[in-house]
Formats: structure tokens, sequence, C-alpha cells
């Protein structure tokens, strides 16, 4: 390391009227420039701790490093203040003598007499450049390169992510994942704004990422992420494709398990005994090894078990709703998931493939938001819930938030109306129920990959005057003429089951039957399109008092002209919602 007074005469040199106004602010900036040529003077003495006491004429004294953070003030101010920017400037003029100090000199960079000729802070001096990321023809490498901004594009991108965890990684890969506008400008810093985050990070010249000026006033590992944030935007502005690396820094690599040989002997048997002489004691033998596999921190492969397990429960228990096509599907799904794992797989595919017990949120600072319907389930594999689907209009994607608990426990109970009529985790005075029918505007929401919304705290949720349904543009929501390929799940091995939601334009409700031999209710419409459709609505004992209501009913007195918010699955559309104009109504929940 070189010695301290070459550090500081570097620091010193570093301090031009950009550096400083962005670390600071432009009044404080005038005012220590006033304060000087009113007369304050300042001494400087070297101490023993690598530091410089500055003592200003009016009493003051400043203690001066090697970076302004470290940089401290006598006066009461709890962060930077117009003292210390007074203590670099007047040094910029008159440089410390003496034993430990030598005298520099000064480029144009310490002459600050002519301090207004920059304006207020925003406007920039002439070869400023200023571009949008939709547009990757801004300042070349080549440009940076002369400016001495060259380190931005040189610097190993391993030697970036150097002091940075694995979860922070993780959470600026996924912040590039969202859309944002930037904006560069080029002075004696190079600044890079985050249009959306209302974020500006300014890097110097000298490689080192941590010394980088943000204007966020924030935690210092969240400052930290935007100054990364900021400087891979911008190499991938100047064409870096650097996401698949970065992806790989954001996944541990997962370790082989015994959980998968046994696992492999647990099929074996299965497929080679077959249903008619499976022992019941197979049940056993399966949540055996979902214990197992969630010990060993297999997630994806405890719920498939879990799901193989229910799957014979109604099997053994001649239950109608056994489905040998469904019971096939999911040994299929371990059988491949154990033949990945022998893969040679990419860190981030071995992470997918284990899955998670907790994903992973990011925050956003904002997020607008228009509800679409809730949906009560229940699955084979001891679990309930409600779903909250919402739109996205600005960035025309689906988000969800998911209540749900297991019932598997001995007096552990899931309540659909109960928790539909309770309130909100965000904010007390709001229900489930007001949430799933109105629009609004979540600050400080965390968001996973899968666009799910998390129940942390700390997030504000403000209510907006709902939009009519027909105005929204929905994008690939909204189907006109339904075809096979857009009524089945999505299925994919590093990855969880997504299913497929869609919006129809109904016209109208034909026919309302119940068909005794799969205990579905039938709803028989008619799209705008003049192509018919059926809804499905499954029994259920808690839905029997709607599920009569709705057979009883004369499709004349329905509402015509409506959209029906819908999941596909299979061959089956699964009606969660009615919309028209303001109002919403869900099918299962709403009495």
């Amino acid at each position: 390391m070189q010695p301290f007074s070459i550090r500081f005469r570097h620091f010193i040199n570093e301090c031009t009227e950009d550096y400083l106004i962005r670390y600071a602010n432009k009044g404080l900036y005038n005012r220590a420039l006033k304060d000087m040529d009113k007369g304050i003077t300042a001494e400087y003495a070297w101490t023993e701790q690598e530091q410089v006491q500055c003592t200003l004429s009016d009493g003051t004294v400043c203690m001066l490093a090697d970076t302004l953070d470290q940089a401290v003030c006598s006066c009461p101010a709890d962060k930077i203040c117009r003292h210390i920017l007074l203590a670099i400037l007047y040094e910029q003029r008159h440089p410390i003598h003496g034993e430990h100090g030598e005298h520099g000199e000064h480029g144009e960079h310490g002459e600050h007499g002519e301090h207004g000729e920059h304006g207020e802070h925003g406007e920039h001096a002439e070869g400023t450049v200023q571009e949008s990321s939709a547009s990757l023809t801004g300042m070349s490498a080549q440009s940076v390169s002369d400016s001495g901004f060259e380190w931005l594009l040189d610097t190993p991108l391993s030697e970036l992510l150097r002091s940075y965890t694995t979860s922070q990684i993780a959470e600026v890969d996924f912040r590039l994942s969202l859309k944002e506008n930037i904006s560069v400008i080029q002075d004696t810093l190079l600044t890079v704004v985050l249009e959306s985050q209302q974020v500006e990070v300014s890097f110097g010249r000298e490689s080192d990422l941590q010394k980088a000026l943000c204007n966020k006033r924030d935690i210092a590992s969240r400052v930290s992420l935007y100054k990364l944030e900021a400087i891979l935007r911008y190499r991938a502005l100047q064409g870096r494709e650097e996401r698949k690396l970065l992806e790989e820094s954001s996944y541990p690599v997962q370790i082989s398990s015994s959980a998968i040989q046994e696992c492999r002997k647990l099929i074996t048997d299965i497929s080679q005994t077959g249903l008619a002489r499976l022992p019941q004691t197979i049940m056993a033998r399966l949540e055996t090894l979902a214990i197992t596999a969630r010990s060993e921190e297999l997630p994806n492969l405890e719920r498939t078990l879990r799901g193989i397990r229910g799957e014979l429960e109604l099997f053994f228990a001649r239950h109608v709703r056994f489905d040998m096509n469904t019971l096939m599907n999911r040994l299929t799904e371990v059988y491949l998931m154990l033949e990945a794992w022998e893969q040679d797989l990419t860190a981030s595919q071995r992470a997918q493939l284990a899955g998670s017990f907790r994903t992973r949120y990011y925050e956003r600072l904002q997020l607008q938001l228009y509800a679409l319907g809730a949906e009560p389930w229940e699955t084979r594999s001891g679990y309930r819930g409600i779903t909250y689907y919402f739109y996205c209009p600005d960035e025309m994607q689906m988000y969800t938030y998911t209540d749900a608990r297991p019932v598997y426990y001995q007096e552990t109970t899931f309540q659909y109306n109960a928790e539909y009529n309770d309130r909100s985790p965000w904010r007390a005075s709001l229900s489930m129920k007001q949430l799933a029918a109105g629009q609004w505007n979540f600050r400080n929401v965390k968001i996973n990959r899968d666009h799910r919304i998390s129940a942390a705290e700390g997030t504000k949720v403000e209510s907006l005057e709902r939009i009519p349904v027909e105005e929204i543009d929905f994008g690939h929501y909204a189907v006109q003429e339904l075809n096979q390929a857009q009524l089945h799940t999505q299925v994919t091995l590093f990855g969880d089951r997504k299913p497929r939601i869609l919006l129809l334009a109904l016209a109208s409700i034909q026919e309302i039957t119940f068909d005794p031999a799969s205990q579905n209710l039938l709803l028989h419409g008619i799209l705008k399109s003049g192509s018919m459709v059926t809804l499905v609505v499954p029994y259920h004992q808690e839905w029997q008092r709607t599920i009569r209501k709705l057979e009883k009913t004369n499709p004349k007195q329905m509402s015509n002209d409506m959209m029906v918010l819908v999941r596909a699955e299979g061959a089956h559309l699964y009606p969660i919602s009615f919309l028209k104009g303001q109002s919403i109504s869900h099918l299962r929940l709403d009495e």
C-alpha cells in the first residue's frame, strides 16, 4: 500500500467540483466557497493515525483521511458538512507543507475561483453523453478508454463481485432482469442514472467500485447494491454479455444426496410391482423418504413424493378422483429429476433442481397492481391456500400472492372464508377480500423471480381508483380463440409447475349442468368471438352451497359481456373470477 501522504494527495486531486457536488450538494459546495472568499483560513497538521487535522479560523476542527467517508467534523452535522468541503478546497489552493507532506502542483481541477461556471447540478459541460438503455449506440468503449474510465469495462467481473455475498449477487441479477432506462453523464466523473429508481451512481477514474458516489442515503449494504447494479447496467450498455456469469455466481453448487439413491429404488419398486399388487406399506416408505428429502434440503423432491403419496391414497380409497395419468406424470417427473442429478449441470440448474424451502425475495420501490381474482385450492400432498392474482399494466405481467399452510398436521386447519375475510399482512384496516377487488400501488414491496409477492413488513399499500377492466390491455393473457396448446400447464424440470392463466371475453352463459360421474359443475358459454367454451367447477364439500345455487340459476339471469379469469390445466378451464367494468366476483369465495 502507498504511504498515507501519497494516498491523501491522490484523494485531494480527485475532489473535483463535480465529485464534491455529487457527494454533498450544490448548496453546501457554494457555501464553502463563500466562506473561503470571506477570509476563513485553515491550518493543517499530520497525525499518527493516518489523518490530517484541519483547524479552521472559526474554531471548527475537521479530520481528513484519504476518502470522504472517513472525514469527520466537530460541528453537530451527522453527514458531510460545509466545513469538510472548505477544508478540502482550501488545501487545494494552499497545499500542505511539512515533514509528511509534499508540495503538489495542482491542475485546473484545483482552481475553484470561477465556481459559478457549471451552473446547477444536472447541467453538464460540453461533451456530456446521455443515452437511454433503449439504444446501445452511445458512448463507445474507445471513448471511455480515452476519457480515463476504462476500468469500468476492463475490470474482470469476478473482481467486481469479490466483496459481495451470494445473496447480494442474486439480488442484483434479479434487478438486471427488470426493465430500466439508464442515462450516462460524463464530465470529470462518469455518472450512471437509473431513471425509474431515481438512483445516480458516479464513478471516478480510480478503479475502486466502493469509492463510487451514490445519491441515495441508505444503509451501506443497499448503497453497495446500487453501485454494482449501475456498473453492470453500464457494461451491458457497452455490449458486455455477463448475465450468464452473474447467474452462475448467484447460486451455491448443490451436492448429491443419499436420498437420491433411496428414491430411485422406491420408484423402481412401484413400477415393477404395479398398482394391483402394491402393498399399502408403500405409503409409509413415501412419507419417510419425503421427510429425508426435507432434512437433506431437497424440497422439490419432497413435494413430488408427497404428491405421489396423495395420488396413491386416492387409489387405495377407490376414490372417483384418482387419475392414472396424473400418477404416471408424477412418477415420470421424479424419474427425470433423478436422471438429471446424474448429469453435468450448472450451479443455477442444480439449485433449481433442488428447489428451495424459502424463495428469495427482492425489494421493488414501487409496483402498481390491478386485482384480477382469488382462487382457493387444496393439494393432494396436504396443503391448503388461496392464491390472489394481480396484473401490472406497466409491465404487462401477472403477479400473485399466496396464503397457504400444510394441513396434514393434527389440529392444523385453513378455513377459506375466514382467511379471505381476514386482514391483509401489509395493512390492518385492509382485508384480503378488499385487496382482491381493487387497484393498488405497492411501495417497498418484495417479490421473487416468479412474480410472487411477499408478506414482509415494511410494504405500504395505497388505494387507486379502479379502472374498468375493458380499458386495460392484458397482452398475451387475453385470448380470443382457444387452441389445445393454450390449455396445457407449463411444465419445466428446472423450476416450478406454472399454470396457464388466461382472460376470456365471455359473451354469455348458455347452459349450466352438473356431471355426476366427474362431480363437476359445467358452465357452457359463448366467447365474443363466437366459439363455444366450457368452464369446470369441481365439486367440493365446502362449495356445495355455491354449486347448488349455480345449478339452479337460470343462465339468462347471469350477466353478459364479461371477462372471466381462468386457469387452464389439461383439457379443462377452471374459472377463478368474473369481471365487468369496475366490479369483480369470485366464484367460490363471494357468496
